[in-house]
């Protein structure tokens, strides 16, 4: 597993019901991420907070994120400002949050538009890619400031058909098996490979024939991470519930308060991920684009120094 930098760490915020939640770091809500998306007529990063629809629905669209000094910013932000998908299941909200200038000290960590994986490419995935998700494990998340964690898996099935995520409802989803729990709808989903040797040209001559030669690649190199999409959630495992007589013999039914066909809901350890290329559809579709083209934010969030 390569070293999973600052960068990405810090790129992940938290949603709370309230503000004074978000505050105090209490109460369960929905993780999320900032994209970057640059903007190369303004020279500029445009700033996204990325999380699920379900999130924003459920009332928990107070962001709480992480500066580039430390200090924990909070955005109340009203239900109407943020933009989800229209006319098809994608469980994907985005809100603007600023805009900053590319220098040497970055105000907002944000994971980069490049990194989104793009669906021409999804046949160079395939089941078994090792993944890994950020964001908010709720028993131990950090009070003063977000501390994300990390969680691992693999593909289990691509995209190739519609998954069921409600009644009568479909998406496309990637399912990616991974140690999950609540709290992390929303997190962004990598996926990453790693490469000893890459392949560079060069003049031919008396040692290389052939016009290419394999040259060994720094730490860093090595490691190709791409935005694989947003988990959407857990899907659930029912099981039902037995009682046991001193003997280990199962007793069904006899408990007057316990019905006989009662189940709980287990998690089953495999998530849906929103593909990220549904993301770019959403920050490219019309009205989201042309705020980028036409006009500034009011809430320019300029860099100290820039």
């Amino acid at each position: 597993m390569p070293k999973i930098g600052n960068q990405l760490l810090d790129a992940v915020v938290y949603l709370y019901g309230s503000e004074s939640n978000a505050n105090d770091g209490v109460r369960a809500g929905g993780s999320g991420f900032v994209l970057g998306v640059w903007s190369q007529p303004q020279n500029l990063m445009y700033l996204y907070v990325v999380t699920n629809r379900h999130v924003v629905q459920k009332g928990c669209s107070v962001v709480r994120m992480t500066s580039g000094s430390n200090e924990v910013v909070v955005k109340v932000v009203p239900e109407e400002d943020w933009v989800c998908p229209r006319g098809t299941n994608d469980d994907l909200a985005i809100w603007l949050f600023g805009t900053q200038h590319l220098t040497n000290d970055i105000n907002f960590s944000a994971v980069s538009f490049d990194r989104l994986i793009m669906k021409e490419s999804v046949s160079e995935y395939s089941v078994g890619d090792d993944c890994f998700m950020l964001g908010r494990f709720v028993t131990h998340d950090g009070r003063q400031r977000n501390l994300p964690t990390a969680r691992f898996g693999n593909i289990s099935m691509l995209p190739t058909e519609p998954v069921e995520v409600g009644r009568d409802e479909f998406a496309d989803l990637f399912m990616v098996e991974t140690r999950s729990q609540a709290g992390y709808s929303g997190s962004p989903v990598f996926l990453y490979r790693e490469k000893t040797a890459v392949s560079i040209p060069v003049r031919p001559s008396i040692n290389y024939t052939t016009g290419v030669r394999n040259i060994e690649v720094s730490a860093s190199e090595r490691v190709d991470i791409k935005l694989l999409g947003v988990n959407l959630g857990q899907f659930p495992r029912l099981a039902t519930i037995v009682q046991v007589n001193d003997s280990e013999e199962v007793i069904q039914g006899q408990h007057p308060e316990l019905p006989k066909d009662a189940r709980v809901e287990l998690g089953s350890s495999m998530i849906g991920v929103v593909p990220a290329w549904k993301l770019l559809d959403l920050v490219n579709r019309e009205d989201v684009r042309s705020v980028r083209q036409e006009s500034r934010p009011s809430y320019l969030i300029e860099t100290p120094g820039a």
